[in-house]
């Protein structure tokens, strides 16, 4: 029974004392746990604030890309438009020029035109003025008179060169 006693008081002991070992083991490691759920939970808010200023940064980010697109956009449509006036303003100079190249061509066949109804004109004045000569010489050669020939011939000259003129 001695032995019973003193293994059960030993039993009873070492039991108790590991048991409250144990106990005390766990308490200690609760308070541990406890402090490290604190500290969890705070470095989860201290997370949660960083993801909320991450987020936020991000959002920021998001949106200056998002300015900077539209202004990209904005800029692409205005040279667009640029290079479509362009466009349309050397096509109008185009026509313009080639309606200014043409009427141009035409002043000029107009003037052409004219120069040759003078020379027409003078080339017939001489032709009659030769022919004026030619008579008078012939008058003056037949013993004729000489005024006849002119009273006759200038005016009939003149009157050619004035029809020609006209034409």
């Amino acid at each position: 029974l001695g032995l019973l006693g003193s293994g059960l008081g030993l039993g009873l002991g070492s039991g108790l004392g590991l048991g409250l070992g144990l106990g005390l083991s766990m308490a200690a490691d609760s308070d541990g746990v406890d402090a490290e759920l604190d500290a969890s939970t705070a470095t989860s808010d201290m997370d949660d604030k960083a993801v909320a200023a991450w987020v936020e940064e991000l959002s920021e980010q998001r949106d200056a890309e998002m300015a900077k697109s539209q202004q990209l956009n904005r800029q692409h449509r205005e040279q667009r438009q640029t290079l479509t006036r362009r466009a349309e303003n050397a096509k109008k100079f185009a026509e313009e020029t080639s309606a200014d190249r043409r009427e141009l061509e035409r002043a000029k066949r107009a003037q052409l035109r004219r120069r040759r109804g003078m020379l027409r004109t003078f080339a017939a004045t001489m032709v009659v003025a030769n022919l004026g000569a030619f008579v008078l010489a012939m008058s003056a050669y037949a013993h004729a008179s000489a005024a006849l020939a002119v009273v006759v011939f200038f005016p009939a000259s003149f009157a050619l060169t004035g029809i020609l003129s006209a034409r």
